[in-house]
């Protein structure tokens, strides 16, 4: 949508539901949170995950939000090709 003039470049909104939801912007604190739970699930992961933050996830085609972290199934591209999807998130409680 930043792409067709609807939103500007840097909004920060996300897609819930077929709307359009402004999200508030991220602080000092909110921001070193995040970043120490990426930090700590990066560490823990051994590669079994892919650790990435404030990154949508295309769970239908009227929702894409923008969690904070996210734990995926690696790929080879590292989702450079698709936004991640549902059967992407890491099933951390098997092994």
């Amino acid at each position: 949508m930043a792409e067709t003039g609807v939103l500007r470049p840097d909004a920060r909104a996300e897609l819930l539901d077929g709307q359009i939801i402004d999200m508030s912007p991220i602080g000092p604190f909110h921001g070193g949170v995040v970043g120490r739970l990426a930090r700590l699930f990066n560490t823990v992961s051994n590669d079994r995950w892919l650790v990435l933050w404030q990154h949508p996830v295309r769970l239908d085609e009227h929702s894409e939000p923008q969690p904070d972290v996210l734990l995926l199934r690696p790929i080879q591209d590292d989702y450079t090709n698709r936004l991640p999807r549902p059967d992407d998130v890491a099933e951390l409680l098997k092994r």
